[in-house]
């Protein structure tokens, strides 16, 4: 599921798809969505910017969405990753 399919959220998504399929050795049968699957649809993938995952997505998961927002925002705020080259752009990196 890919909530905002922007071009990075979705090269994102397809460097997901070609890892799992290279570990598995062989071809993945997936199905992309762009809207919220069924909470009953079984294994789902999401794959979005913390900013952009939805907060009925993060509740069903468990996830606190507002404090996991929070912390990313607060880590980037606190990172030292230049601007260099970027103009008035800040360069963020994670792991």
């Amino acid at each position: 599921y890919i909530p905002d399919p922007d071009s990075d959220t979705l090269s994102a998504a397809g460097t997901l798809a070609a890892n799992l399929a290279a570990v598995s050795g062989a071809p993945l049968n997936l199905e992309v969505a762009f809207s919220a699957p069924p909470a009953d649809a079984g294994t789902s993938i999401v794959v979005a910017a913390a900013q952009a995952l939805p907060g009925s997505v993060a509740d069903a998961v468990g996830l606190d969405a507002a404090g996991m927002r929070q912390a990313w925002r607060s880590q980037m705020l606190n990172s030292s990753v230049g601007t260099a080259g970027l103009g008035e752009a800040p360069l963020y990196t994670g792991s």
